[in-house]
């Protein structure tokens, strides 16, 4: 009889506490009437809230050299893919 991988329960559980989860936000912003096009359109804003606070002035320079590479055609980084509609 093979024996069972002990790391497979905990998989299945953190599986099932991730579609509990995504359920109850689903409910949630179904209740408030907010469209899964409404919470994209909010992420670069807080991305960029969030990156500030964590890294502070360290992020303004940062920011600052990017937008002068980008400008330059410096950067070589390709533009991340847009995200697709998804439902909610």
């Amino acid at each position: 009889m093979p024996t069972r991988n002990p790391k497979s329960k905990n998989v299945a559980a953190h599986a099932q506490r991730f579609e509990e989860l995504r359920q109850k936000l689903q409910s949630t912003l179904k209740a408030a009437g907010i469209t899964l096009e409404d919470l994209l359109a909010t992420l670069p804003e807080a991305r960029k809230r969030v990156y500030a606070r964590l890294y502070g002035q360290k992020a303004k320079n940062a920011q600052e050299y990017a937008l002068i590479a980008v400008s330059s055609g410096l950067s070589s980084r390709p533009s991340p893919p847009q995200p697709s509609k998804l439902e909610v």
